[in-house]
């Protein structure tokens, strides 16, 4: 909190998402963390983390407003779950969350005993199971603009455009991706 100058630790919320809320030992961790800190850290459900999402994109509506002329989705890919929301000219028409995340499909490779080689179609498979539970609920007409949230999203841009400023947002090609 020192490093970011925040003065009034009352202003602070903090929070936790898929990680902490499916832990076993769960009740430990949080005792841990209050006596440690002295913050409550409180679970979030997977409404409140898209809540969370669509304000954080808030700016970029103004900043960027060609991002959401028509069909947006924005996904934010965590360690355990991946946020999806559609927004139709700025406003959420459709959200959802997914028990998918980079930590969890690296625990399914680890246990899955496939050989290496087998691992791109693993995981390609999974996400394609994804996509068709999305599309199953959802119809979209028009162009489309994918905007990737999160760590794991940053990682990739970075990989793909080295000299680009990680903290702004990038256009990346379909084919780059």
């Amino acid at each position: 909190l020192e490093e970011y100058h925040v003065q009034n630790r009352k202003n602070v919320r903090t929070v936790a998402t898929s990680a902490v809320r499916e832990a076993l030992n769960r009740d430990v961790f949080l005792d841990r963390i209050f006596i440690a800190t002295g913050f409550f850290v409180e679970t979030i459900d997977e409404a409140d983390v898209n809540s969370f999402i669509y304000l954080s994109i808030q700016d970029h509506f103004l900043t960027h407003p060609g991002l959401f002329k028509n069909n947006t989705f924005v996904m934010e890919v965590g360690g355990g779950s991946t946020q999806f929301l559609l927004l139709k000219k700025s406003f959420v028409s459709f959200s959802n969350a997914f028990r998918f995340g980079s930590f969890r499909i690296h625990e399914m490779l680890e246990h899955s005993r496939a050989p290496d080689a087998h691992f791109r179609s693993i995981m390609e498979n999974q996400i394609q199971n994804m996509l068709d539970q999305i599309f199953e609920k959802i119809v979209v007409e028009g162009p489309v603009t994918l905007l990737l949230l999160g760590g794991d999203a940053r990682f990739a841009a970075q990989r793909i455009h080295p000299e680009r400023d990680k903290t702004e947002i990038m256009e990346v090609s379909v084919s780059a991706l």
